[in-house]
């Protein structure tokens, strides 16, 4: 397996709208970016991401997104570059599941000022090639049922539909 808390080499992009982002590692000092980014979601957005619309992160959820290895709990955000506090508008992970190695639990966030812009395109490449550098075959997506865009363009990646539990549905995606 690869090496401990591998390093990952931040990279800038120019979004279609002229907007510049960066997309680097997350690490133990994005905290703030984190307390900041929640606040920017639509109750729809964290609904989405949590399944709970209400849902606040506490020092213990902070703790689990930002302390990361980069090996089997991968994590990537976009700043703004062109925001004053240059805040953070979009996060990917995925953690490898224990007893598939080569599978990984994929989630990708992007605030709702930033959404349709192409920063969830540009998160999603970036950590397809970081999971394929660490040997994670297919990533297992859950994904709320009206989330009908996303589903269509993970289809057209050749996502399968796994399975449909309530509103939610399970997706499961080559990484090569």
């Amino acid at each position: 397996m690869q090496d401990k808390n591998k390093k990952i080499s931040p990279k800038e992009f120019t979004l279609p709208n002229g907007r510049r982002i960066l997309i680097r590692g997350i690490n133990s000092e994005d905290k703030h970016h984190f307390r900041n980014g929640i606040n920017r979601l639509s109750l729809k957005s964290v609904y989405y991401r949590f399944n709970n619309p209400l849902y606040e992160l506490n020092e213990r959820d902070l703790d689990y997104f930002t302390e990361v290895d980069q090996v089997n709990h991968v994590a990537i955000g976009a700043l703004a570059l062109d925001e004053q506090e240059k805040p953070g508008v979009g996060v990917a992970r995925f953690i490898r599941l224990k007893n598939e190695s080569s599978v990984a639990e994929l989630a990708i966030t992007v605030i709702d000022d930033y959404q349709k812009q192409g920063v969830g395109s540009l998160l999603l490449n970036e950590i397809l090639s970081l999971a394929n550098d660490r040997e994670v075959k297919f990533f297992r997506i859950f994904l709320h049922t009206e989330r009908r865009y996303l589903l269509q363009r993970l289809l057209k990646m050749d996502g399968r539909i796994k399975k449909v539990s309530g509103e939610t549905l399970e997706v499961e995606l080559p990484v090569c």
